[in-house]
Parts: structure tokens; sequence; C-alpha cells
């Protein structure tokens, strides 16, 4: 996640970006070093890239993340401080989280093994924060396509939840390694901002006019119910991979997943130093490319 270095190299720390072979090329600030590993992400291997580092901040894609585990055995074994597993997204402590979204199930298993693997001198933390905002405006998560102006809507679309953008997750990764004591072996919670899916319909509309939608609506436990289907007996990746992301807006939308934060009080934003944003500042710097 490019969008975490300029934030923490304002702290002043010497970044290291460890990066898969078969990675696309990437441009990373100056002075950053690069280094490259097996697909695999083997165990000794993780450990000599870990080395001489004082944080290790896991940012991995949802194929990957079945090696969070033993990334994380490495990052102790290499003497590493503080990891920040990858998290992003669902509240992995809520029961009807990890009941509905199979990520946040083996999110919540992860957890269980960075408490077994706690000691002096290592902790960890593992960021929550809602869907992406800005990559799920970009890549349509919310069902909305502004070019053909279409809708496919959850429910009444009314459901209030919170997200936070890609500089936001920047922002608690600072506040993390600039808060150590208060961040050491927990959740912490952040929030860009607390909207429902008509705000980020209302927001493609300001821009690409109100006239000439067509909007869909329909039943959350219904398309649960369909993804379920689809993660247990397709074959292929790609449907399995679209009926996950169908279940993370489900989770996302419904109250009893837990996925309002600042209705539940537990937001960290001010001790992290999140700041807020409009969901229309950020559709519009989407659309803009920005």
């Amino acid at each position: 996640m490019s969008s975490l270095l300029p934030r923490v190299a304002i702290l002043g720390f010497d970044i290291t970006v460890i990066s898969r072979f078969s990675s696309k090329p990437a441009e990373y600030p100056a002075p950053t070093e690069l280094v490259h590993v097996n697909d695999e992400y083997p165990p000794r291997e993780m450990v000599e890239a870990f080395r001489g580092h004082d944080a290790v901040v896991l940012a991995l894609g949802l194929v990957a993340e079945g090696h969070l585990t033993e990334l994380a055995r490495a990052s102790v074994e290499a003497g590493v401080k503080r990891l920040i597993a990858s998290g992003y997204g669902a509240d992995s402590a809520n029961e009807e989280a990890v009941k509905v979204f199979p990520v946040a199930a083996a999110k919540a298993s992860m957890i269980e093994h960075l408490k077994g693997l706690e000691q002096p001198g290592w902790s960890w933390t593992e960021i929550a924060c809602g869907p992406l905002l800005d990559m799920a405006v970009q890549v349509g998560f919310f069902g909305i396509n502004p070019e053909a102006k279409t809708a496919e809507v959850l429910d009444d679309g009314n459901a209030k939840f919170t997200a936070t953008t890609r500089d936001g997750v920047g922002q608690a990764v600072v506040g993390i390694l600039s808060h150590p004591e208060e961040t050491a072996n927990r959740i912490v919670y952040i929030s860009s901002t607390e909207l429902c899916v008509n705000d980020v319909l209302e927001a493609e509309k300001k821009l690409v006019g109100k006239e000439g939608w067509k909007i869909k609506h329909v039943k959350t436990d219904e398309e649960i119910a369909k993804a379920n289907k689809v993660v247990a007996t397709a074959t292929e990746m790609m449907p399995r991979m679209m009926a996950t992301r169908r279940l993370a807006l489900a989770v996302t939308v419904q109250e009893r997943c837990g996925a309002n934060f600042e209705k539940r009080s537990i937001l960290d934003n001010e001790l992290l130093g999140v700041s807020q944003e409009s969901i229309q500042e950020v559709v519009a710097r989407v659309r803009d490319g920005r």
C-alpha cells in the first residue's frame, strides 16, 4: 500500500519495502530500499528481510493473507518490536461479522495467534477501518456505476457504516508508531467518515447528474446466501473473489456486524491523528483521478 510510505517517511524512519518477485514494478519515494522475496514468503527469507527493523507493516492482498501467521512468527524471530497486522476492514472482534465474512473469521483466528506470540520486546496492532473508501469508490464496491448511471443497493441503502481512505490508514500507521504503548496488543479503530450507500450514490449524482439513473434494491440476506454458495462451490478464483467482495459489502451494511465504529464509541481517531473527509470530497477526488 504505497499510500502508507509518505506518511511514515515524515517520522524519519528508514523504510524498506518488501515485495514479491511477481509483483508489478512500482515507484517508491526516496530513499526507500526495495527487497524482493519469493512469492511464497519462505520463513527463513522473511526472517532475514525483517531483521534489523523496529516495525513491520503488513499490507497484503486477499490471496496472500494465508501467510499472516507465518509472517508474524518471522517478525518475532527477526527481533522486530511491533507488527502492524494486515487487518484493514471489518471488525474481526465482532462475532456477527465473523459469521458473515470469511476474511473477518480468518483475521479473528490470526489475532488469537498474535496473542499467543506476545512477549517482552514484541507486540502487535491491527487496524479496523471499514472499507478503504477511495479504493471502494474506484472499483465499484458499493454497486454504483456512475458512467452507466446504474446502482444495485443492498436493502434501503440507509445503514450507516465507518469507512477510511488509504491516506487515513497511513495517518493511523504513523499514529501507532508514535504511540507504541497505547496501541500495543489490540485492535485500533479508525474512520475518515461515517456514511451510507445512499450517501455515495448522491455524491456520484452530483458529479454526473441526477437524471436517468436505474436503481435496483436487493435483500442483503439473499445476497449473503448467494455469495456463500459461490464461495463454497466455485472452482475458479475470480468468482470466489467477487463473492467474497459481496460478503464484504454485506458485513459493511448490516448493523448487527458492528460496522459503525462511531456509534459504538470505539474510535481511536484522536489518539492516532486520523482526519475526517466528506464522501463528496472523496468521490470528487477519485473521479478526477487524484
